[in-house]
């Protein structure tokens, strides 16, 4: 998988198939450099190359696709694209013949530079309560699984598990942030006041080495997105006073499982803290776990020490009745005997 001139990943290898189906997804991080030609272009394109392997040699080339991206789609685009002999660019060169089509998913996602200025935020009084309540119901009698995570940055830009709370952790440290408990089908009536899942977060009693929350909603359930769930809403409000500040219709952004909903971040002037809405999507996650260098990234606004994320940082989440490898977020492949 090449952009930009760049090697991005390589599937698995499927043996002794004329009709593979590779069924893997690939999360493309650009760096500021390669993500500013894009956006200047607003167009790009993506190029899969196609192999045969070859236990005995080198691997044959076969062909390969090129995928057109833009800036613009911000949606899930599927479709199938004919193999050619050899794509713009290519460093493999050319085969003689090339057959076939390939089907490819692709979403374009463009992260927002987020800062503490007047129009995206919203600096909170003393004494504020936040409570952030998430609600939804059963759609055509399937039951789906939502759910809602505040995640704790430190002052050196790492997540805090110890004062993060989700559906496996309920409380912080010193119970300041607490979640309702982990909620499985929905059921609540959102035409009221009910929310199935919530997160209260006392501000002024937050630990002070905690520099910013993220506040995110997932859908858990395997092959269903945010497009699944029309009844899904999120309200935002000052327990402390019954005030309303905001509210998402997470339904509204499309085939996606998990939506960046907002930070509440401190400001070093004032010592207040300030809430900034994201909004932002991501099409593979299922919990916070697989988001760290979106997190990451929101951050460098207010943590200037993050220089370098690496994209392929990940902090592992167990599943509801499933299970991980450790391969996946140890970075080796030994592991010391029990």
């Amino acid at each position: 998988i090449f952009f930009e001139g760049k090697d991005r990943g390589k599937t698995k290898t499927i043996q002794k198939n004329l009709s593979p189906e590779w069924n893997q997804g690939f999360k493309i991080h650009l760096n500021p450099t390669d993500a500013n030609h894009f956006v200047s272009r607003k167009t790009g394109e993506l190029h899969l190359h196609i192999f045969d392997e070859d236990k005995m040699s080198a691997p044959d080339y076969m062909g390969g696709v090129t995928v057109p991206l833009t800036t613009t789609s911000g949606k899930s685009v599927t479709d199938w694209y004919p193999v050619k002999t050899s794509t713009s660019r290519s460093p493999f060169g050319s085969c003689r013949n090339a057959t076939g089509e390939l089907q490819v998913g692709v979403t374009v996602s463009a992260r927002r530079a987020l800062s503490l200025v007047r129009g995206n935020s919203k600096e909170l009084p003393a004494g504020t309560v936040l409570r952030v309540g998430l609600g939804w119901e059963m759609e055509n009698n399937r039951e789906i699984d939502l759910d809602t995570s505040c995640v704790a940055v430190g002052n050196n830009g790492n997540v805090l598990m110890d004062e993060t709370v989700y559906f496996a952790d309920l409380i912080n440290s010193n119970g300041s942030i607490r979640h309702s408990g982990d909620e499985r089908e929905g059921d609540e009536d959102l035409g009221g006041t009910g929310d199935d899942e919530v997160i209260t977060c006392v501000l002024d009693r937050v630990p002070s080495h905690v520099l910013a929350l993220y506040f995110i909603a997932t859908v858990a359930t395997p092959e269903m997105t945010f497009a699944d769930v029309k009844s899904a809403l999120v309200r935002v409000k000052n327990d402390s006073t019954g005030f309303p500040l905001c509210r998402f219709v997470p339904a509204m952004v499309g085939d996606h499982t998990a939506m960046f909903l907002f930070r509440v971040a401190r400001n070093n002037q004032s010592r207040n803290w300030v809430l900034s809405i994201i909004e932002d999507t991501d099409h593979t996650a299922r919990d916070f776990g697989s988001l760290i260098p979106e997190i990451k990234g929101y951050s460098r606004d207010v943590c200037p020490s993050i220089k370098n994320i690496n994209p392929k940082e990940r902090i592992a989440i167990m599943r509801k009745g499933g299970t991980i490898r450790l391969r996946d977020y140890a970075g080796t492949d030994s592991f010391p005997n029990p």
